[in-house]
């Protein structure tokens, strides 16, 4: 067990006794003994804290609490269950809150997101907490590529060989984004095809372990049932 899931478990723990909830003046020296570093700072625990949004919520008065459980997900009954998921969309459900999760978006060399050929060179997210946004912009860093940016990806994305020169490694822009990702789900359009699959592919690519909380929502097949609508 990892030191930032003993300080998930210590705090459920302790906040289940507490249904009023604790500041993170109380809270924090209360989970530290339950540490195997009996040490860790109370501000790198709050930092924990606040990367699982859909465990903890941090009121307005200042105290923390678990965040309720959600009583019911609807999902479209003709979608196969999440790959990976036994009970499909009881399971599905229990890792969704209502108005949490973060919209994404990768660009990329190559329309194949399984090809060794297709690189991430940008990876943009915008995180939302019960329905209000957590940044004034959308979190984003660039990607180095192995090879030069091909011209119509340029003139597709304008980015540019010189924006990405210098960049952070794919692996090291991969390991920022889920650390500012958490546990939300992630949502993008045309996720389920290709956001998603590129991620996985360039984790498997260079040995980087996925979190265990990664899931990504598709939009486009939202955005393809409200355009039939439309249309009749």
């Amino acid at each position: 067990m990892s030191i930032e899931e003993e300080v998930v478990a210590a705090a459920e723990g302790i906040l289940q006794q507490m249904p009023g909830g604790l500041t993170k003046e109380a809270l924090a020296p209360m989970i530290a003994p339950h540490l195997t570093n009996k040490h860790l700072p109370s501000k790198k625990i709050i930092e924990f804290l606040r990367r699982r949004p859909q465990r903890f919520v941090e009121g307005g008065d200042g105290r923390w609490r678990l965040r309720a459980q959600a009583e019911a997900v609807l999902l479209p009954v003709d979608e196969p269950p999440v790959a990976g998921e036994a009970n499909g969309k009881a399971a599905l459900a229990a890792r969704l809150r209502q108005g949490c999760y973060v919209v994404f978006d990768l660009e990329a060399i190559g329309a194949d997101a399984r090809s060794p050929a297709t690189e991430i060179i940008q990876i943009a997210a915008w995180r939302w907490i019960d329905g209000h946004p957590q940044e004034s912009r959308p979190w984003s860093t660039f990607a180095r590529p192995s090879v030069s940016i091909p011209a119509h990806i340029v003139e597709l994305t304008q980015i540019s060989d010189s924006e990405v020169r210098d960049a952070p490694s794919a692996r090291e822009a991969l390991q920022a984004f889920f650390e500012h990702v958490g546990d939300l789900p992630l949502i993008a359009h045309n996720g389920a095809s290709y956001d998603g699959p590129l991620i996985q592919a360039t984790c498997e690519r260079l040995g980087l372990q996925m979190p265990s909380t990664f899931l990504v929502l598709d939009t486009l097949p939202l955005a393809r049932a409200a355009s039939v609508g439309e249309g009749t």
